[in-house]
């Protein structure tokens, strides 16, 4: 485990001894093949880049930047070996540019167990 750009390295080992120590504390007869981590992200997919590359002479218009976001979570095991497919939250029913992907229609994101019944 490493800390981003810390200048602290003395902090950084007490952290990772720390964590070593819950981690066999409170999964000791788990293999890392059965130990899951989920995150969640909020994606903004029509949203414009922050920077552009204009030719000199050239005019570049600011826009308003769209609020349409879905909400992403990923999952994969300790060991890397295996990585759940991702589950969307959005507002449409069935999005098409996200197609391929298992999702739900909510006009409020909140996660329930029985998003995780299939």
């Amino acid at each position: 485990m490493k800390i981003r750009d810390s200048t602290y390295p003395e902090v950084e080992e007490c952290v990772r001894k720390w964590f070593v120590q819950c981690r066999e504390q409170n999964l000791p007869d788990y293999k890392a093949d059965d130990v899951f981590n989920a995150d969640k992200t909020g994606l903004f997919f029509q949203c414009f880049p922050n920077k552009t590359v204009a030719f000199k002479g050239e005019e570049c218009h600011d826009g308003k930047q769209s609020e349409l976001r879905v909400i992403v979570l990923l999952a994969a095991n300790q060991s890397d070996k295996e990585k759940l497919p991702p589950l969307m939250l959005g507002r449409s029913k069935k999005p098409r540019y996200f197609a391929k992907i298992k999702s739900f229609p909510m006009m409020k994101f909140w996660m329930t167990s029985e998003m995780f019944g299939d």
